[in-house]
């Protein structure tokens, strides 16, 4: 297979990442799965595969081409007031091959602007369940990169505050405790146009429904008791 790559883009992969492009002809591309990035009307066919290279699950995204592929990346931005926080997540996303994080930034209204202008396909975002701003940052967002995934990562696992997140038009939501072993996996699902939720979030959200669900049966039992009562005292 012919396997076709950006020369600087691959040595600074080697050098962050210590993984060459040239790996992607021992790509295990019979058994990947496959799905098309449709989110943007990209001048050429853009795909994405989830799939195995030396017995390790990797992402690999490209584009392709006569006789082959053009291996290409999923860019990244991390946004956060936690200038430590945000490094942290780069270092973590440096494990991730098919991953580059091309910027980061605070949360101010000048960052946003360099948000908009890099139009990442993803962006990490640290917010406070407590900032008032929380709204209105989304809503800025949501104008200024329609097409871009946005992951939300917090300390807290509020139901309300996850529920809130995703009406708001977050794809994704990652917990603080678990943002080590979840985040480049958020990634590669909302990639996929799916909706994250970390453990955490998700158990917390199932619980929540099961409660509603028992109190729901519970009600309709008592509804029907009480009209099979009313019956009997009619006749």
């Amino acid at each position: 297979m012919k396997i076709e790559f950006d020369s600087n883009k691959n040595e600074r992969n080697i050098k962050t990442r210590g993984l060459s492009f040239e790996l992607a002809a021992e790509f295990d591309w019979d058994t990947a799965i496959y799905y098309e990035d449709d989110r943007r009307e990209y001048p050429e066919s853009r795909i994405i595969a989830l799939g195995f290279l030396n017995e390790r699950l990797h992402v690999m995204c490209f584009t392709p081409i006569d006789g082959g592929v053009r291996v290409i990346k999923i860019y990244v931005w991390l946004a956060g007031n936690c200038a430590s926080t945000r490094s942290s997540h780069s270092a973590l996303l440096a494990n991730c091959p098919a991953l580059e994080c091309i910027g980061e930034s605070d949360l101010s209204c000048d960052a946003l602007g360099r948000i908009q202008a890099a139009q990442p396909d993803v962006l990490v975002l640290d917010i406070d369940a407590h900032d008032r701003r929380t709204t209105w940052l989304l809503k800025r967002l949501a104008r200024a990169i329609p097409c871009t995934r946005i992951i939300a990562h917090s300390a807290s696992g509020d139901k309300r505050f996850v529920m809130r997140l995703l009406r708001q038009g977050v794809q994704g939501y990652v917990s603080q405790p678990e943002i080590a072993t979840e985040l480049a996996k958020a990634v590669n699902v909302v990639m996929q146009g799916d909706v994250f939720l970390c453990p955490t979030a998700s158990g917390v959200l199932v619980s929540e429904y099961r409660k509603h669900s028992r109190l729901r049966k519970r009600n309709d039992s008592t509804g029907r008791t009480s009209t099979h009562t009313n019956k009997e005292k009619g006749k």
